[in-house]
C-alpha cells in the first residue's frame, strides 16, 4: 500500500459494532478494525467470490460502516476495545508498541487517532477470493478521487496441488493508483512539533497570537503537572494538555497553528459517564454559555470542539480559570473512582 513506509498492523477487534448514533447499540458489525503505526483506521470487511453482495452492495455497507464510526464512534472506545482484547497478563501499551514495531508513546498515539477520525482519515479494505471487473472498477475510481480516504480491494487467490498435499494462498492489491497524494492514508507520519516550529509556523499568518500560545504552554503544563504533548501533523501542527490522573486520561484542549483552539473534554464522555452520568453534558452546557456557542451533544461528544484563538486570547483568564475548574474536577472524579 506504501512502500516508502510499509504499514504494520494492530487489530482492535474482530466484529467491531459500529452505532447509527451517538451512545446507541451497535447496529453494523465491521468484520475486523485495525490500526496502523500512523493510527489510521483501517476498516476490513471480507466476502467470499460466491456472496452475490461482492458486486455493489458491499460497497454501500462499506460507506455505511465508515461514515457512521467517524461520527458515532470515539478513539476511546477504539482504545478500550483495543485494550479489552488484549491478553490479561499483557500491558497495552507494550502490546501497541510489539505490534507497530516501533516504539509508542500511548497517549500521543491515541489522540492522533481522534485528529484522524475527524479529519475523517481512513482506509477502507475489500478482501475475497475473487472480485468483478465492477468491483474492481469502482475501487479503482474512489481512489482517486478520494484524497484523505483509501480505498482497496485484496484479493486472496487460493492454489491447491494436484496431491492435494500443499495450498498456497497468493494476494493481489487491488487500487493501489500511482497519482495518489502523499496526503492520503496511506502517507508516513510527519516531524513531531516543537514550541519553536510551532510559534515560527503561527507566526507566519498570526504573529500578534505567539505570545498568548506561550502562554497556554505554560499554563497546561502547569495545570496538569506534564509537559504538553506535540502533535506530528503534517500540514497543521498543535500541543495538547492531558490530565493523567489514577489511571484515567483527560486531553483538556488543544491549540493549532491555524489559529484554533479545541476544548476536548467531550472526547472522554464514555469514561466519564463511569465516573458522574451528567458531568459531561454539564460542561458541554457550561461551554456554550461561557464562549456563545451552540456545540451540539454528539459534536461534544466527538470531542475536539474548535473555536478561534483570538476569542481566547481576548479573555485569557475567563479561558484559564474554566480549564481550572474542569481539572479539579476531573482530579476528584478520577480519585473517587479509585476509592470505589
Amino acid at each position: 500500500m506504501n512502500e516508502a513506509a510499509p504499514r504494520r498492523w494492530v487489530l482492535v477487534s474482530r466484529e467491531f459494532w459500529i452505532p447509527d448514533e451517538i451512545e446507541a447499540a451497535g447496529r453494523w458489525s465491521l468484520d475486523h478494525l485495525f490500526l496502523d503505526q500512523d493510527a489510521i483506521p483501517t476498516l476490513v470487511e471480507v466476502k467470499r467470490s460466491t456472496d452475490t453482495r461482492i458486486r455493489r452492495e458491499v460497497v454501500g455497507q462499506m460507506f455505511d460502516y465508515a461514515s457512521h464510526l467517524v461520527t458515532n464512534v470515539s478513539a476511546e472506545r477504539i482504545r478500550q476495545n483495543f485494550e479489552h482484547n488484549v491478553a490479561d497478563d499483557e500491558d497495552p501499551a507494550a502490546a501497541l508498541t510489539a505490534a507497530l514495531g516501533q516504539e509508542i508513546e500511548p497517549e500521543s498515539y491515541w489522540q492522533k487517532l481522534q485528529d484522524n477520525i475527524a479529519a475523517n482519515k481512513l482506509r477502507l479494505v475489500f478482501v475475497a477470493d475473487e472480485f468483478p471487473p465492477e468491483l474492481r472498477r469502482i475501487v479503482e475510481f474512489l481512489n482517486r478521487q478520494m484524497q484523505l480516504t483509501d480505498v482497496f480491494a485484496v484479493e486472496v487467490r487460493q492454489y491447491v496441488s494436484p496431491d492435494k498435499t500443499h495450498r498456497t494462498l497468493v494476494p493481489r492489491l487491488i487500487g493501489k493508483v500511482e497519482s495518489k497524494s502523499s496526503g492520503s492514508a496511506g502517507g508516513g507520519p510527519g516531524q513531531r512539533w516543537d514550541r519553536s516550529r510551532f510559534e515560527a509556523s503561527l507566526g507566519v499568518e498570526s504573529p500578534d497570537l505567539v505570545s498568548h500560545v506561550e502562554k497556554l504552554i505554560n499554563f497546561g503544563t502547569t495545570i496538569t503537572g506534564r509537559d504538553v504533548e506535540w502533535g506530528m501533523g503534517r500540514g497543521r501542527g498543535s500541543f495538547t494538555a492531558r490530565l493523567v490522573e489514577d489511571g484515567h486520561r483527560f486531553s483538556l484542549f488543544s491549540v493549532y497553528t491555524t489559529g484554533e483552539v479545541s476544548i476536548n473534554i467531550g472526547w472522554s464522555s464514555e469514561d466519564l459517564a463511569n465516573l458522574d452520568s451528567s458531568y459531561s453534558e454539564s460542561v458541554r452546557l457550561h461551554v456554550n454559555d461561557l464562549f456563545s456557542l451552540s456545540i451540539s451533544e454528539s459534536t461534544w461528544q466527538r470531542g475536539w470542539v474548535m473555536m478561534p484563538l483570538r476569542l481566547v486570547a481576548d479573555d485569557l483568564s475567563k479561558f484559564e480559570s474554566f480549564i481550572s475548574t474542569c481539572t479539579t474536577s476531573l482530579r476528584e472524579l478520577a480519585a473517587s473512582s479509585g476509592r470505589d
